[in-house]
């Protein structure tokens, strides 16, 4: 019966997985508005009340929302220039409504934790630099975890003698390992169970400077969300997603 369930559940899951598509934006510029579309391949339009774009930059607590047009059959669209509050990310998710009241999201599960993510940047040439591991916020049960980030730089304008890497407001700089287009750390003890920092940055050949500033918390068994003691195991675990740099002039 379980197995049947959870049958049904995935396949429901992934047949209206592709009836809302989205091709995600992976950056947006700060000085241009954001163009946002969505197809609704398969849905009736006549059993469509609305759809909507919720939003908020990562220095936002709350998500904003408004609806988008119906441009041509199942094509939705929204042309808009939000009040971003000096973020570096942009984060975003859909609910299509119903006539009936139901609703559906894309991304599909709790899109409110793991909305879409793209960055903001100032220009098509600015570089991007990134917290691969561990995710901002995340929970993770290594106690000695690799910290990886990368720094995509297509005009080679970043100065990688500047960088400087803190784990729990330590200096750890010099015990990384530093490549071209990323590092990565492992501290040497294990860590505590408790929420650790990392602070990040490096600067361009302008002065420019990029930092992360994230945590995560050291804990070694997670409490399963669902937990069936039979012949079958279900596990459902969710995290949001990743940081990337903020830019100080």
């Amino acid at each position: 019966m379980l197995k049947q369930l959870l049958l049904l559940l995935l396949l429901s899951s992934v047949l209206f997985a592709v009836q809302i598509n989205h091709e995600k934006l992976n950056y947006i510029l700060s000085s241009q508005p954001i163009i946002l579309n969505t197809d609704l391949n398969d849905i009736a339009i006549v059993s469509i009340d609305k759809v909507e774009v919720y939003y908020r930059g990562d220095n936002d607590s709350n998500y904003s929302s408004t609806q988008m047009s119906n441009v041509a059959g199942q094509k939705f669209n929204l042309v808009m220039t939000p009040i971003l509050n000096d973020s570096i990310q942009f984060y975003y998710y859909f609910k299509v409504t119903a006539t009936d009241g139901s609703f559906y999201t894309l991304p599909q599960f709790y899109p409110q934790d793991s909305p879409f993510v793209a960055d903001i940047k100032k220009s098509e040439s600015d570089p991007q630099v990134k917290l691969i591991n561990p995710l901002n916020k995340s929970f993770i049960d290594d106690a000695t975890p690799v910290i990886l980030i990368s720094y995509e730089d297509p005009f080679s304008i970043l100065d990688l003698s500047t960088i400087s890497l803190k784990v729990d407001g330590r200096d750890v700089t010099n015990e990384a390992t530093i490549y071209k287009k990323f590092l990565n750390y492992i501290p040497n003890n294990s860590l505590g169970e408790e929420q650790h920092t990392i602070e990040f940055t490096i600067k361009d050949v302008n002065k420019k400077e990029y930092i992360i500033n994230s945590s995560f918390t050291y804990q070694p068994k997670k409490p399963k969300l669902i937990d069936y003691k039979g012949s079958e195991q279900l596990v459902v675990d969710m995290y949001n997603t990743d940081k990337d740099a903020s830019v100080k002039s």
